[in-house]
């Protein structure tokens, strides 16, 4: 029986030979692929860390300017209200001269206290 076994193996091999004429060939041309994808996916690994940190930088980038835009948002708001407490203001004051032109005329008469 194991001499049978053996002459079994013997015979897989021989075709094993036959059929692969450039197994050696094949085999170096995998272990090169194999090199070349680990080498690819090292390089992709690196871009996609290189992209991670662009990323995180835009982000810190656009939250500063969110903080520079709010605060310019809120300083144009405080600007127009004091803009229109000016302009209130002066329509208060503009009201009060005629007002208190019209109670002197009205209190004098249109002549001057002497």
């Amino acid at each position: 029986m194991p001499d049978e076994l053996e002459r079994r193996t013997h015979k897989r091999r021989a075709e094993d030979a036959k059929q692969c004429d450039n197994c050696e060939d094949l085999a170096i041309r995998m272990r090169r692929l194999e090199e070349e994808r680990e080498a690819g996916m090292v390089l992709s690994k690196q871009s996609l860390d290189a992209l991670l940190d662009e990323v995180r930088a835009i982000r810190a980038q656009n939250e500063t300017q969110l903080e520079i835009m709010t605060a310019w948002n809120s300083a144009k708001g405080f600007v127009k209200t004091v803009q229109l407490i000016g302009r209130v203001a002066t329509w208060i004051v503009k009201i009060a001269a005629v007002l208190a032109a019209l109670w002197a005329l009205l209190r004098y008469g249109g002549h001057t206290p002497s």
